[in-house]
């Protein structure tokens, strides 16, 4: 099998073959106030409008509930549809005639299968006045605004609409393509934040690229807590359990998440303790959490068993299923499990593939933070202490093959310095981390210190030894 392209880009690891449905990556946003508001024309002052990224129109949740509704409006009157007022997850876009030219149903658009959604973008409204004024703000409210349009006529194709609050400064306007004669652009929202600084607020939506004057479909504005902003995505990873946990700390929703990728160099994963998305969390996952994060999609795994440098899942394209992934909504998170293998070794690399409606989709890199006290030199086992049962493990790699392992697996057979073998430079750092946690002269109590002749004793000496014999011929060598 062939692999798509956005997957031979980020995953090494499967290949697979298909196209792709379109689906969006709708940011929310949290949190509940009341006002009202109307829409009228007018050429008020404006608080400055911070955009997100403009994301496609195709399943419900696409139409943000979180907050308080001021109002949602269906820009489209009745005549033109057997029920210009519509509803679409849950919240009702009532029927107003915004301004004098409509087109109603006849815009192109590909259903989606939700008739609500149809209704909604499947008609634009157009030669509105150059603002749009809400009003009935209520000055210092954090409000969210967010715009739907759809229009892919063949007339159309390639067109772009530039939205902001209609001020001379124009930095925070956002433009973009939202029509391409359905060739992969159904329809389109955006979301915007502000907090009111008057009863009035303006914003614009104009056309460009062969297009003038006002046109959108519908909009709809809530009232929020916070300001609004851009998702947070990242993961943490517990430095005293191993787990991993993939979240969002921001106060808007993710993009559709359809892979994520994580990386290590220092082969730092262990799939023994992996929790994926696609035994835990998908759509087929059994128990009471599967379907938490995909209810409609199955995911796969897609690193190799045994693999430890790569910990690599998807959404893939050739199921027959929505193919639009998971939203990580405001303070959602998900635990991979306890899948980091405890070291010094700190190297995760992280993405995660977002459905943009392209071929082959975004990737974006997330932070990695680390969380709890750092592993410390020495704790061979991971359990926080650098103790016999370290030493143990360290006299055991003695003699071991390192080639072909990575830094995690030699430093596990006592590779501290991880230059690729085990020799006096290692013993040294461990016999200093060894007294470093358990105080001065701890190491040489530790092997002196025996009421026989014993393992402990014959390994010790075999180890020094060897070592010794090995640092002073590499000495000699150098210096010859």
């Amino acid at each position: 099998m062939k692999m798509p392209p956005r997957f031979s880009r980020m995953f090494t690891s499967l290949q697979s073959k298909s196209s792709k449905k379109r689906a969006s990556r709708l940011r929310r946003i949290g949190a509940a106030a009341t006002v009202a508001g109307s829409l009228l024309a007018g050429n008020a002052d404006a608080a400055p409008i911070n955009w997100l990224s403009p994301d496609l129109v195709t399943v419900p949740a696409d139409v943000f509930t979180d907050g308080t509704l001021v109002e949602a409006i269906n820009g489209v009157p009745a005549p033109e549809l057997a029920d210009g007022s519509v509803t679409v997850n849950g919240v009702e876009f009532i029927d107003t005639h915004l301004f004098e030219g409509v087109y109603a149903g006849a815009v192109g658009i590909v259903s989606t299968g939700d008739p609500g959604i149809d209704d909604l973008v499947g008609s634009v409204t157009f030669a509105g006045p150059p603002l749009v004024e809400l009003t009935g703000l209520t000055p210092g409210q954090n409000y969210a605004l967010q715009i739907f349009i759809g229009d892919t006529r063949a007339c159309c194709s390639g067109r772009t609409i530039t939205v902001g609050d209609g001020d001379a400064d124009t930095s925070n306007d956002v433009t973009y393509q939202y029509s391409d004669n359905g060739v992969s652009i159904q329809a389109t929202s955006i979301l915007g934040g502000f907090t009111a600084d008057a009863a009035t607020q303006n914003f614009v939506a104009t056309l460009g690229s062969g297009g003038t004057g006002t046109e959108f479909s519908g909009y709809q504005l809530r009232a929020i807590d916070d300001p609004l902003s851009a998702a947070s995505v990242g993961i943490t990873v517990d430095r005293s359990t191993g787990e991993i946990i993939l979240q969002n700390t921001g106060n808007s929703s993710s993009g559709r998440i359809i892979g994520y990728s994580f990386t290590s160099v220092a082969g730092s994963f262990d799939q023994s303790g992996w929790t994926s998305i696609a035994d835990t969390y998908d759509a087929d996952a059994p128990g009471p959490d599967g379907g938490t994060f995909d209810s409609d999609d199955n995911w796969v795994e897609l690193t190799q068993a045994g693999v430890t440098t790569d910990l690599s899942e998807a959404q893939l394209e050739f199921q027959a299923n929505p193919n639009d992934g998971g939203v990580l909504t405001p303070g959602a998170s998900f635990s991979l499990g306890n899948v980091w293998e405890v070291s010094p070794f700190e190297d995760v690399v992280a993405q995660i593939l977002i459905d943009d409606g392209s071929e082959e989709g975004a990737i974006e890199t997330i932070g990695v933070a680390y969380l709890n006290a750092a592993a410390v030199l020495g704790d061979i086992d991971g359990n926080g202490q650098v103790n016999v049962a370290d030493w143990n493990l360290f006299k055991a790699g003695q003699g071991s093959d390192f080639t072909g392992l990575t830094a995690v697996e030699g430093y596990q057979l006592g590779d501290l310095d991880a230059d690729g073998d085990h020799d006096l430079f290692d013993f040294d750092l461990f016999a200093t981390a060894f007294d470093n946690d358990n105080g001065a002269g701890a190491f040489a109590a530790l092997v002196s210190t025996v009421p026989e002749p014993s393992s402990v004793a014959i390994a010790f000496g075999s180890v020094l030894l060897i070592t010794v014999f090995s640092w002073q011929r590499n000495a000699r060598s150098t210096d010859g």
